[in-house]
């Protein structure tokens, strides 16, 4: 297993539960781009904005996972990587520091998706604190902002 696991995938595509089981069995720590974003942003402030926050928080949890490295703490980032130039940014930046990665993608059908969308959402409601609901009309809109893994990007893809 390598030092850093990077997943990305749809929305609902079993990304954070692939996590938890890496934090188990490997002891891991998850980087969660997603989980920062909900402490530190109020408010959608539209998709730029969002993303523009999004890659500074990633940013920041790249440069904190090397301490963790150091340490020999497996990190999982727990993140969708929706563009090629997001999964090159993060895999460069660990390819340059010469520390081994390993990029996933997580893969599940629609239907599944859905289901998982939908008891997740139903979870969230009854949380404290700011949460993502995510409908069925924003998943198929994130859908679309999904490019898709391709054959140079050295991927390995999981069907959860």
């Amino acid at each position: 297993m390598n030092d850093v696991i990077i997943l990305c995938g749809k929305t609902a595509a079993g990304k954070t539960t692939y996590a938890k089981r890496l934090q188990k069995e490997k002891r891991a720590v998850i980087l969660s781009v997603d989980e920062v974003m909900l402490k530190v942003s109020d408010q959608c402030e539209g998709r730029k904005a969002h993303l523009e926050l999004a890659r500074r928080v990633n940013e920041y949890l790249m440069e904190f996972s090397l301490s963790l490295i150091r340490q020999g703490i497996v990190c999982v980032f727990d993140y969708g990587y929706w563009t090629k130039e997001e999964r090159r940014r993060i895999c460069t930046f660990f390819k340059e520091r010469q520390i081994p990665y390993t990029l996933i993608c997580m893969e599940a059908d629609e239907r599944t998706r859905l289901e998982r969308l939908a008891v997740r959402n139903e979870t969230n409601a009854m949380k404290e604190g700011r949460q993502y609901i995510i409908t069925e009309e924003m998943l198929r809109r994130f859908d679309g902002w999904f490019e898709p893994v391709e054959a140079d990007e050295d991927a390995v893809f999981l069907f959860s």
